[in-house]
């Protein structure tokens, strides 16, 4: 969700943190706008200390939760996230 801020300030300056663009595979499951559940796996567009953006084939309604895998072969964590 984007906030308002002041429009004097620069993009860098709005961020709470700094953006990375780097491609980082992840399972993402939920349930889509269709009330069905869905997992897939894709990867990351960027993503900072508080978000990721990724390409995903699924609609999901806005404030749906879902949960993303980090795949690494030896630290796989998940995360809940909120769309």
């Amino acid at each position: 969700m984007e906030q308002e801020v002041d429009s004097s300030r620069t993009g860098i300056e709005r961020r709470r943190s700094e953006r990375v663009f780097q491609s980082v595979p992840v399972i993402v499951r939920g349930v889509d706008l269709l009330s069905q559940p869905f997992e897939e796996r894709t990867a990351t567009l960027a993503f900072n200390l508080h978000g990721c953006r990724y390409s995903s084939k699924h609609y999901l309604p806005k404030n749906a939760w879902i949960t993303i895998e980090h795949i690494q072969p030896i630290n796989r964590y998940n995360v809940r996230a909120r769309v």
